[in-house]
Protein backbone atom coordinates (compact mmCIF):
# COMPACT_ATOMS: atom_id res chain seq x y z
CA UNK A 1 0.00 0.00 0.00
CA UNK A 2 0.85 3.44 -0.64
CA UNK A 3 -1.17 6.87 0.68
CA UNK A 4 -1.09 10.34 1.52
CA UNK A 5 -3.24 13.01 2.71
CA UNK A 6 -3.53 16.55 1.69
CA UNK A 7 -5.13 18.71 4.87
CA UNK A 8 -3.92 16.50 8.12
CA UNK A 9 -3.18 13.29 9.42
CA UNK A 10 -5.44 10.00 9.03
CA UNK A 11 -5.59 7.10 10.95
CA UNK A 12 -4.77 3.94 9.32
CA UNK A 13 -5.35 0.01 9.82
CA UNK A 14 -5.66 -3.12 8.39
CA UNK A 15 -7.37 -5.95 9.78
CA UNK A 16 -8.24 -9.45 8.63
CA UNK A 17 -11.94 -10.65 8.86
CA UNK A 18 -12.48 -13.96 10.37
CA UNK A 19 -14.96 -14.58 12.89
CA UNK A 20 -14.04 -11.29 14.27
CA UNK A 21 -11.74 -8.43 12.90
CA UNK A 22 -7.98 -9.11 13.73
CA UNK A 23 -5.61 -6.00 13.85
CA UNK A 24 -2.12 -6.33 11.96
CA UNK A 25 -1.50 -2.88 11.77
CA UNK A 26 -2.90 0.44 12.31
CA UNK A 27 -2.67 3.90 14.14
CA UNK A 28 -2.58 7.39 13.17
CA UNK A 29 -0.33 8.44 10.46
CA UNK A 30 1.26 11.83 9.10
CA UNK A 31 0.10 11.23 6.02
CA UNK A 32 0.17 14.83 4.91
CA UNK A 33 3.74 15.11 6.04
CA UNK A 34 5.14 12.19 3.94
CA UNK A 35 3.77 9.20 2.18
CA UNK A 36 2.79 6.04 3.65
CA UNK A 37 4.33 2.76 2.15
CA UNK A 38 4.27 -0.71 3.35
CA UNK A 39 3.33 -4.05 2.50
CA UNK A 40 2.04 -7.26 4.35
CA UNK A 41 2.44 -10.91 3.20
CA UNK A 42 -0.74 -12.94 3.59
CA UNK A 43 -0.02 -16.02 5.36
CA UNK A 44 -4.04 -17.07 5.75
CA UNK A 45 -6.43 -16.69 3.13
CA UNK A 46 -9.19 -14.60 3.73
CA UNK A 47 -10.36 -10.90 3.70
CA UNK A 48 -8.39 -7.87 4.50
CA UNK A 49 -9.44 -4.87 4.76
CA UNK A 50 -8.07 -1.06 4.88
CA UNK A 51 -9.83 1.50 6.83
CA UNK A 52 -8.83 5.38 6.90
CA UNK A 53 -10.40 6.10 9.60
CA UNK A 54 -11.03 10.70 9.98
CA UNK A 55 -13.15 10.09 13.08
CA UNK A 56 -10.67 11.58 15.63
CA UNK A 57 -9.79 14.62 13.54
CA UNK A 58 -13.59 16.27 13.97
CA UNK A 59 -14.19 15.24 10.18
CA UNK A 60 -11.75 17.48 8.92
CA UNK A 61 -12.12 18.10 5.71
CA UNK A 62 -8.91 16.09 3.42
CA UNK A 63 -7.88 14.66 0.06
CA UNK A 64 -6.80 11.01 0.36
CA UNK A 65 -4.68 9.89 -2.55
CA UNK A 66 -3.90 5.72 -2.39
CA UNK A 67 -2.74 2.52 -4.26
CA UNK A 68 -3.27 -0.82 -3.02
CA UNK A 69 -2.64 -3.82 -4.87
Amino acid sequence: WKFNTVGDEIGFYMVFQDKDLTLINGGRVDSHLETVEGSYKAVIPGRYIFIFDNTFCHFQSKSLHYNIS
